[in-house]
C-alpha cells in the first residue's frame, strides 16, 4: 500500500492557521484577510517612474512590506503619502495610485 500525499503548509497560511494545510498554493490568496487589492497603505520608499518603491499594508493583523510601482506610470510618490493598492501581484509586488 502506498502513503497518502503529504499535504503542504502554505507559508502564507502556517503562521496565523495553523492547521490550515493544502495540497496546492493555487486558492491561498483567496482568504479575505490576505488580500490586499483596495487596502489603503503608507508609502516608505518613494516611488518614482520606472523604479520600484516599498509601502506598509495592514493585513493578517499586522503591516507588511510591499513593493509597490505606481499605477500612472509618470507619477512620484513620495514617503509618507497614503496610497490604494490597485493591483497585486503575488508574492509581495503591488500596483499603487494616491488617495
Amino acid at each position: 500500500m502506498l502513503p497518502a500525499p503529504r499535504a503542504v503548509a502554505c507559508c502564507l497560511c502556517a503562521p496565523t492557521r495553523s492547521a490550515t494545510y493544502r495540497s496546492d498554493r493555487e486558492d491561498c490568496g483567496t482568504l479575505a484577510d490576505m488580500k490586499v487589492v483596495g487596502k489603503v497603505g503608507r508609502i516608505t520608499g518613494t516611488v518614482r517612474p520606472g523604479e520600484i518603491g516599498e509601502v506598509m499594508i495592514e493585513v493578517r493583523g499586522g503591516s507588511e512590506a510591499y513593493h509597490a510601482y505606481a499605477a500612472d506610470k509618470g507619477e512620484t510618490m513620495s514617503v509618507g503619502e497614503r496610497v490604494v493598492v490597485i493591483e497585486y501581484f503575488p508574492p509581495r509586488t503591488v500596483v499603487v495610485t494616491p488617495m
